[in-house]
C-alpha cells in the first residue's frame, strides 16, 4: 500500500524575467514581467520505497516597471504544470489539476507526486508554461523548468537473529540464547531509524553442582533498542540490550554439597546483558554475522550473533 508523506519544508525559485515592452494600457511605462516557478516539499535526496511524497508547485507573475520597484502582482494566464521522471522504473510522478485564485496576488498552483518504484537515484523535471498577460506584450510566453535529483531508499525493514552463548556464573554453567524474531526498523523520510516495541526472546538452560538437576529453561521478553541511519549505499544499525538479573532455581537432591535447607538453591542474579552491536548491510539488507560478547555477574563470554535484515513492503 503507497502512502503519502508530509513534506519537510523547503523552497526552490527558478526564474524567468521578459524584456522591456511598451505597457499596453496607454501609460506610456516601459515594463517586464518576471515569472517564478516556486517547488515546496521535501529535500529529495531521500524518497521513501513504495511511498509517495508531495510537492507544491506555483507559478508567480510580477510586473515590473523600468526605474522602479515591482509594481505587484499580476494573474498568469493559461498556465500548465507538468513532470517527467528521468528513470520511470525507480520513481514514478503524477501531477494533479493546476487551479488559479481569483486574486492576482494568488499564484498558479498545482501538486505533484513522487512515488519511489525501486531503490536507486534519478532526476525528475518539473516544467510550468504559458502565454503572457496582454500587459506584458504580444511576447511568445514564459517557459520555466527545474529538474531535481531523486534518490529512492528503503525505508522499512525487519530483523531476524539468534544469538549463542557457554558460559558459567556463580559454580552455574550456562547456555543461552537470544532469538529476535520480526523486529521492525522504520523511517518517516528514509534519514533515520527506528524502532518500537521491539522485543528478544532470552533463553538460559543451567547446570549446578553434582547432585543438582538441569535447570528449568526459562523464557524472558526484554525490549531491545534499535536504531539506523543510511550512509552512502549501506544501512548503520546500533542494537542496545538490557540487563537480565536472572531467576534460577536448580531443584538438588540429599547428595548435592548444598545444604538440606536449600534443595531449591536459587543462583545469585546473573545480570546477563548481551553488549550493543554495531551492524553494516547494504541498503538492499543483507546478512551480518559476527562474534558477540555477553556480560554478566562474574565476568563475560565470547559467542556468535547472525542477523538477516530485509526490506519490507509497506
Amino acid at each position: 500500500m503507497r502512502k503519502w508523506v508530509a513534506p519537510l519544508i523547503f523552497l526552490l525559485a527558478i526564474v524567468f524575467q521578459l524584456p522591456l515592452v511598451q505597457a499596453q494600457d496607454n501609460s506610456g511605462q516601459q515594463v517586464s514581467g518576471l515569472y517564478e516557478l516556486v517547488v515546496q516539499g521535501t529535500v529529495q535526496d531521500r524518497i521513501c520505497l513504495y511511498q509517495t511524497t508531495a510537492l507544491s508547485v506555483k507559478v508567480e507573475a510580477s510586473l515590473l516597471v523600468a526605474g522602479g520597484p515591482a509594481a505587484g502582482h499580476v494573474a498568469v494566464r493559461d498556465a500548465a504544470i507538468s513532470v517527467t521522471a528521468q528513470d520511470p522504473s525507480i520513481a514514478s510522478v503524477t501531477v494533479g489539476s493546476g487551479w488559479q485564485g481569483f486574486e492576482p496576488t494568488v499564484p498558479f498552483e498545482s501538486v505533484i507526486g513522487i512515488t519511489g518504484v525501486a531503490v536507486g537515484t534519478t532526476a525528475i523535471t518539473i516544467e510550468a508554461a504559458g502565454r503572457n498577460t496582454n500587459r506584458f506584450g504580444d511576447g511568445s510566453g514564459f517557459q520555466l523548468r527545474k529538474t531535481i535529483p531523486v534518490r529512492v531508499v528503503p525505508c522499512d525493514y525487519r530483523v531476524n537473529g539468534t544469538s549463542f552463548w557457554v558460559t558459567n556464573a556463580h559454580r552455574a554453567n550456562l547456555l543461552v540464547n537470544v532469538t529476535l524474531r520480526n523486529a521492525r526498523l522504520t523511517s518517516a523520510r528514509g534519514l533515520t531509524f527506528g524502532g518500537e516495541d521491539n522485543f528478544y526472546t532470552l533463553t538460559t538452560t543451567t547446570n549446578v553442582l553434582a547432585g543438582c538437576m538441569v535447570d528449568r529453561i526459562i523464557f524472558v521478553r526484554q525490549l531491545v533498542n534499535i536504531t539506523g541511519t543510511i550512509v552512502d549505499d549501506e544501512l548503520h544499525i546500533t542494537m542496545t540490550f538490557p540487563v537480565e538479573s536472572g531467576s534460577h532455581v536448580l531443584d538438588c537432591g540429599p547428595d548435592s554439597r548444598i545444604p538440606e535447607s536449600q534443595v531449591d538453591y536459587q543462583l545469585p542474579p546473573l545480570n546477563l546483558t548481551p553488549a550493543d552491536l554495531e551492524i553494516v548491510v547494504p541498503i538492499h539488507g543483507g546478512v551480518w554475522h559476527d562474534t558477540h560478547v555477553l556480560n554478566h555477574a562474574q565476568g563475560s563470554a565470547t559467542g556468535f550473533t547472525n542477523l538477516t535484515i530485509t526490506p519490507i513492503r509497506q
